[in-house]
Formats: structure tokens, sequence, C-alpha cells
């Protein structure tokens, strides 16, 4: 189910949650559809494409968000300026690449909650944060990672759990192909493990934090809804299609 455009913001629990989109990447495989502006601000049905996530996070009950920007970080902060429907927006950005756990550790200072909501921001998944952030608390883990189920796991790389969602292992994309569940690019994150980081280091969240920390625990939470990465010039023609009811019905043509 895609993103319900409008302004009303149900009060829950993730109120106080503060939420963290990365958007700081070059988008270089992309760049051969959109070369004159950050990936996340790539058009997807007339909109940019980060607007969905800001809308899902406002739908969701989340109040504040901090945008991590890098590469021409300033277009966003000019699109969408200092609120956005009922969300607060705070902007952290790079003076050089940091990766994804070094972006999320220079945005630290600006963090008011223990548990960090953290959203990829050139990738959507249809999942329900509060219930993501309650079974990260009730499993007591220091990182709980979004899985969805795809049909070829070769361009992503698997997750490996136990029955119970903790998480084993982490296989690197191409090594395997066929069924499995993927990381969806949705985190539940303490903050104490962000703490940790170097501030100054470029280090990654995918390919270097997770597997040390993967016994402290970190767990999966299988989402079942719709999951698309526009990372890519095929799948950022797929998230046309998807959208494309959505933005007309809900917004309008213009």
């Amino acid at each position: 189910m895609l993103p319900k455009i409008d302004n009303q913001n149900p009060l829950s629990v993730i109120s106080e949650t503060t939420a963290i989109i990365l958007a700081g990447g070059m988008g270089t495989r992309l760049k051969s559809v959109v070369a004159d502006r950050p990936k996340p601000l790539a058009l997807v049905a007339g909109r940019p494409f980060i607007e969905y996530l800001l809308l899902q996070l406002s739908n969701s009950g989340i109040q504040q968000v901090i945008i991590s920007t890098g590469y021409l970080g300033d277009q966003i902060r000019e699109q969408f300026g200092a609120t956005y429907c009922s969300l607060s927006l705070l902007y952290s950005q790079e003076s050089k690449p940091l990766g994804t756990a070094g972006a999320l550790r220079h945005a630290l200072h600006l963090v008011s909650s223990q548990e960090v909501l953290v959203l990829n921001g050139d990738s959507y998944c249809d999942i329900d944060f509060a219930k993501l952030l309650e079974y990260h608390k009730a499993k007591g883990a220091l990182v709980t990672i979004a899985t969805v189920s795809v049909p070829d796991v070769s361009r992503y790389g698997s997750v490996t759990t136990t029955p119970g969602g903790l998480v084993t292992n982490f296989e690197e994309k191409g090594i395997h192909a066929g069924v499995g569940f993927i990381n969806a690019g949705v985190y539940a994150i303490d903050k104490s493990l962000l703490d940790k980081l170097d501030p100054d280091k470029m280090i990654s969240l995918e390919k270097e934090v997770f597997p040390m920390y993967v016994a402290q625990p970190i767990y999966a939470y299988a989402a079942t809804g719709t999951f698309i990465d526009i990372g890519v010039p095929e799948d950022y023609q797929r998230a046309q299609n998807l959208f494309q009811c959505t933005a007309r019905e809900q917004l309008g043509d213009e």
C-alpha cells in the first residue's frame, strides 16, 4: 500500500522517535536518467522520491526527521525547508563522503531519542514503523533490520535469520540467486551503537557495522508490503508506474 497523501497525523508512541533519511549518495548508477539532482530528488510520478518517504513518516506519527545530505544536498534543503506536513525537518550535511554509518554518526548530535528510525533515501518499503519499533524494543535489539522477501536475492545480497528472527549472517550480492530475504533499507537502531563510531571515519552500515555487531544482537523484522529501490534505471521506471495512481488520485494532476 502506497502512502496516503494527507495532512492528518495520528498521535502514537513513535511521536518522540527521531527518524533519519540517508540522502547523501552520489547516485552513480542512476545518472544516465537523473543527472541534475541528488537521487532522492529524482522525480517519480511528478514528485521527488523523498517526498513519498516524508509522507509515510508524517502519516505514521513521526514528528522530527533529520535528512542526512551530501552530494547536491543544498537542493534538498531548498526543496523542503524546515517543515513538511507535520514534520520538523533538520539537515546534516557531509563535507566529505562518510558512508551510511558515518553519515548517521555525523547527524547524531541532532538526535533526541534513544531509538533512531533510519530510512534509505532511494528505497521505499511499505511498513508499519510503530510495529517495527515495538518489535525492536521487545527483542532488546541493538539493531532491527526490516527485511522483505524477493524472487531473486542476487542483486541485493541476503539476510539469514533463526526462526525467532535473530540475524545470523549477511551475504553479499551476487553470491547466490533465488528466493530469499533482503535488507529493505529501514532500520531501528539504538543510539548507543552510533555513539561508538568514529565521527570522522567513512564507514558502511551494511558492509562493516552490521556484520561486526551481528551477535550483539541484531534482529530482522519481516515486512510484507511494497518494496522498491530506485537505484538503477529499470527500477526507477518501475517506480513511476507504481506511484502513478497514488499521485493522480491524491495529489491531482498539475
